[in-house]
């Protein structure tokens, strides 16, 4: 299951573009930077790309 129990966290820390932006934590753990370590999303902006996505571009 994905959240198998656990506690979901959603923290507006600003906004940008006239949008909310916040952080979701999941468990404790920030989802954002597990994305990135796993390769799901490409961190900020100017940094390496995950390890083979633009192979699949």
């Amino acid at each position: 299951m994905l959240l198998d129990g656990r506690t979901v966290t959603i923290m507006r820390v600003g906004r940008s573009y006239n949008r909310t932006v916040a952080r979701l934590t999941l468990a404790d753990r920030d989802v954002a930077s597990e994305q990135v370590a796993t390769g799901r999303a490409g961190g900020r902006a100017g940094s390496a790309s995950p390890t083979g996505a633009r192979a699949r571009l």
